[in-house]
């Protein structure tokens, strides 16, 4: 089995819980959500961004004109209350260099990159959901990235890994769905939100 199917059939239940959980939350219903849903992105994409940048160099993936990082604070700061908030958010650390091993920087790369699929659908979603005064401006990118990416990403995970442990980058994509779901459950408590299941 190559390394895109033990990743795939590895990480199912825990994609299928991240991916039920938050399609139940409706993360484009109200403007509380939709913050929820871009501070988990943000955490996200702080811890993994090492990895993006790294697998992006390796395989020369298209490139974008400015990081989703810095697109979903962007997108944030439509939805801020006060000053203070907003400063909080400008002021907040990019992710940085890494010690990661390639083996975590693959892993976390094969859910952040994958995370794009469903680029499309969100963006739709919040389009039709979401006052217009709130940005979109990171769903709007991953739906543009929705399969030119992905499709480099997945040549590249079977002819760039031959020397890396597979158990290793498996552990790496698993661990991140659990943690991912983790500060999911955080983040809706912090804000006193659970979601209707």
């Amino acid at each position: 089995m190559n390394l895109r199917n033990q990743l795939k059939s590895s990480s199912a239940q825990s994609h299928a819980r991240l991916d039920r959980e938050l399609s139940d939350f409706g993360p484009f219903t109200d403007p509380t959500r939709y913050r929820i849903f871009l501070n988990l992105m943000l955490k996200l994409h702080q811890r993994c961004g090492s990895s993006l940048a790294y697998v992006e160099s390796e395989i020369e993936l298209p490139s974008r004109n400015r990081s989703l990082e810095d697109l979903i604070r962007s997108d944030l700061l439509t939805l801020v209350h006060d000053e203070s908030e907003a400063r909080d958010l400008r002021d907040d650390p990019r992710s940085g260099a890494s010690t990661k091993s390639a083996e975590t920087m693959w892993g976390e790369a094969y859910v952040m990159e994958g995370s794009a699929m469903g680029g499309k659908m969100m963006y739709r979603q919040a389009e039709s959901l979401l006052p217009q005064e709130f940005g979109r401006d990171y769903l709007r990118q991953l739906s543009f990235d929705a399969g030119k990416r992905w499709k480099a990403f997945v040549v590249a995970l079977e002819s760039e890994t031959s020397g890396l442990d597979n158990g290793q980058v498996i552990a790496a994509a698993q661990n991140l769905f659990d943690d991912a779901y983790s500060i999911f459950q955080t983040l809706k408590s912090s804000d006193s939100i659970e979601s209707s299941s």
